[in-house]
């Protein structure tokens, strides 16, 4: 029933509504394949791609043999890679690995086996490392009053990593 009136609603374009119906439908049966199908479909339509991907994929889990299923998937999947790259390129350029290293683990959502993603996940985590650690060498020396050495970490950190992953050091 509530399927019914979701895909009324969504024909009215009246998304919102459409979504609470599907999500409240999907919490009484969750695998229910036309629901994600649809839910799937109103997300592309409001270009939350992430969103759609992901509810398409778990719309293939349940069945496999639902082609609709993978074409929404394909289509979603596309449009979240799109967008989730160059946020990943543009955060890590401007040396915000965290939020690199999120936006690589919402796209790892969508594929969780795609093995480029899992690399550059790991190098973001050796990088996010790497920051860290020079950060707390640069405060050990400067609480030292070590001044050489702490500005030799910066003139490193500062050679090494883009300018807002830099932000913090010498706090003490």
């Amino acid at each position: 029933l509530l399927y019914n009136v979701a895909r009324s609603e969504r024909l009215a374009n009246d998304l919102p509504a459409a979504e609470a119906d599907l999500r409240r439908a999907l919490a009484l049966t969750p695998d229910d394949a036309p629901s994600l199908l649809l839910l799937s479909k109103i997300f592309l339509v409001a270009e939350r791609h992430v969103d759609a991907a992901t509810t398409a994929r778990r719309c293939i889990q349940v069945d496999a043999t639902e082609d609709e299923c993978r074409i929404a998937y394909a289509d979603a999947f596309v449009g979240a890679m799109r967008i989730l790259g160059p946020q990943a390129d543009s955060a890590q350029s401007r040396g915000a690995i965290g939020e690199a290293v999120a936006i690589v683990k919402k796209a790892l959502e969508i594929d969780p086996d795609d093995e480029i993603l899992k690399e550059r996940l790991a190098t973001l985590d050796r990088e996010q490392g790497e920051i860290a650690r020079f950060r707390t060498e640069i405060d050990k020396s400067l609480s030292a009053k070590k001044w050489d050495a702490a500005m030799s970490g910066l003139l490193e950190l500062y050679r090494r990593v883009p300018g807002d992953a830099r932000a913090g050091c010498g706090r003490a």
